[in-house]
């Protein structure tokens, strides 16, 4: 009770990655502010600084749903820019891109650079299965706690990205 007095709660964290690129798996936990990040204005930032092409109040409150995940990995299809990664890794642990190298507007983005802003970004087809060999191989057996479908917005590149992703998030 007094951590939360003084504005801060625990936050569980199920492991880091080394200076070697390894995935280390220990239990953890982390003191962080309570409503440390005003969502809003996080949101507002990753759309007007970072290229975010969502609203800023919809960002807000996805960003919320995923702060009040217990154990945050979060996996974005699609990542344009990068306003988004940024959103996510205000509120939660690890973040994972699967992006197309092609970021012009002829697949969907704005044609301008991606910035990771501390996400781990894999450059491929999210359809192709060498992207689901590397994520799978990514995560080690950790659960996704968030998919994120934002790449091919056709429905059947929706679909073909909820089949093959689907199953490596968290049940619940």
């Amino acid at each position: 009770a007094l951590l939360r007095d003084l504005g801060y709660r625990w936050r569980s964290v199920h492991g880091y990655r080394d200076a070697a690129g390894r995935n280390i798996h220990a239990p953890y936990l982390v003191c962080v502010p309570v409503d440390g990040n005003n969502a809003y204005e996080v949101a507002l930032q990753a759309c007007m600084q970072h290229g975010a092409s969502q609203r800023p109040d919809e960002l807000a409150n996805a960003m919320r749903l995923i702060q009040g995940l217990p154990a945050s990995v979060v996996v974005e299809i699609g990542c344009d820019m990068g306003g988004t990664l940024f959103a996510w890794r205000q509120v939660c642990d690890e973040v994972i891109g699967i992006t197309l190298a092609d970021n012009s507007y002829a697949t969907g983005g704005q044609g301008m650079p991606l910035h990771a802003h501390g996400a781990v970004v894999y450059t491929g087809d999210s359809h192709h299965p060498e992207t689901l060999a590397w994520l799978y191989a990514h995560l080690d057996h950790r659960p996704v706690d968030a998919l994120i479908l934002d790449g091919d917005h056709s429905v059947a590149g929706v679909e073909a990205d909820l089949v093959m992703y689907g199953p490596l998030v968290r049940p619940g």
